[in-house]
């Protein structure tokens, strides 16, 4: 008797055609995923909080959990551990905000920084003030320190052993504001000027990349005999604070009235910095109604050579927040930035973000980033109402484009 086949009965067809339908279904479902690896996912850290562009970290780990810093619109600073979703007040400005009807200054946004595996460091300032340092252990401020003068934008930068605080220091006598950094090995107790401003200039840097070749900073000049801030510029310093060699960009934000580094990293021998840049009129509206204004974010490349081998690689114009656009730039060199209503990214993001006016996007792990959300159609540098997401990768992290 001639042996009948499995594979040519009616069953078998039925199977395989439930299989291709399947497939067909997932392949269709898969192709709105970033990698087919399913959505991100994206949770609310608070619907209460605001970061800013040059003040950070703004998110450690350690072997205690992972946490984010944060202002709240009435002047509170927040450490919040994510996983068990606990908080602490480390420092209220109450007395500083009731002269302005009980709203904060935005920038009073904290920094962290992980000193060891069980304390975190926490600075913040309240727009030219005292320095405040918090040394937090498990939810709770076991030391504190506060650093008098007039202070602004706090950044954190921990290499090897050291933590460096790096803040803009104004200084009444000359009417300027210049960058300087305290240091971990001798607990803060003195600043040294890094990079200097002249009578009524005030530096504006981004957060300092450090290795151990020593320390990037990208930066421009603020003067007030007009309001602007046209310059571009790029410098390296040893761990003495020694300058080792400068360049001046200008050339590549050429039109700009008021331009804003706020990027800079190092991958191997290459140099990425991200920046900003408005025409004078559309900076004049800017800060009247949020996205009504057009900035245009550059991406700079260095690779070898002199300071003529900067060069363009990314160039986008973009409805603007309120500030200059907020380009982020991680230790791969991924890059992220925000328009209106999307998102521009070497990576693949889809998912992540809720609606339109998103803001401050820092990207604090592989596959996982933090940003802020405006919950109306309003922000002021004195009164804003944010709240704050998180969104992480399913599987290795995200994929590039």
């Amino acid at each position: 008797m001639k042996r009948k086949m499995w594979g040519n009965t009616p069953y078998f067809h039925g199977q395989w055609l439930k299989i291709g339908l399947f497939v067909l279904f997932f392949m269709t479902a898969c192709a709105g995923l970033s990698g087919c690896a399913g959505n991100p996912e994206v949770k609310q850290i608070s619907d209460n909080g605001n970061l800013l562009f040059y003040n950070g970290p703004v998110y450690v780990k350690n072997r205690q959990g992972q946490y984010v810093a944060y202002l709240d619109r009435t002047g509170g600073t927040w450490l919040h551990e994510l996983e068990s979703d606990r908080k602490v007040l480390v420092h209220n400005y109450d007395e500083m905000t009731r002269p302005s009807n009980g709203l904060a200054d935005d920038h009073a946004a904290p920094a962290i920084i992980a000193m060891d595996e069980d304390d975190i460091l926490f600075a913040t300032a309240y727009h030219g003030s005292d320095l405040h340092l918090y040394r937090i252990r498990d939810m709770k401020v076991v030391e504190s320190k506060t650093l008098k003068g007039s202070y602004t934008y706090p950044m954190f930068f921990k290499h090897k052993d050291v933590v460096f605080l790096f803040v803009r220091d104004y200084s009444g006598e000359k009417n300027g504001g210049d960058f300087v950094v305290f240091r971990s090995s001798d607990n803060f107790s003195k600043n040294t000027v890094v990079i200097p401003s002249k009578n009524s200039e005030v530096i504006y840097a981004a957060v300092p990349f450090i290795d151990d070749d020593g320390i990037l900073i990208g930066y421009a000049i603020h003067r007030y005999a007009d309001n602007s801030m046209r310059d571009f510029h790029v410098a390296s310093f040893g761990f003495d604070f020694q300058e080792k060699w400068a360049c001046n960009l200008t050339h590549l934000v050429e039109g700009a009235f008021y331009n804003r580094p706020t990027a800079i990293a190092k991958k191997d021998s290459k140099i990425l910095l991200g920046t900003s840049y408005f025409d004078e009129a559309s900076f004049l509206m800017a800060e009247k109604m949020v996205f009504s204004q057009k900035n245009r974010v550059l991406i700079v490349e260095w690779k070898t050579g002199n300071c003529e081998s900067f060069h363009e690689v990314y160039e986008k114009e973009v409805e603007a927040p309120y500030y200059n656009t907020d380009v982020h730039i991680n230790e791969s060199l991924d890059f992220i930035f925000f328009g209106e209503s999307d998102y521009f990214s070497n990576l693949n993001l889809d998912g992540c973000f809720l609606g339109v006016r998103n803001i401050y996007p820092r990207f604090v792990l592989r596959g996982f980033l933090v940003f802020a959300r405006m919950n109306g159609d309003f922000y002021n540098i004195r009164s804003f109402d944010n709240s704050l997401y998180r969104c992480k990768s399913v599987g290795d992290g995200f994929y590039s484009r």
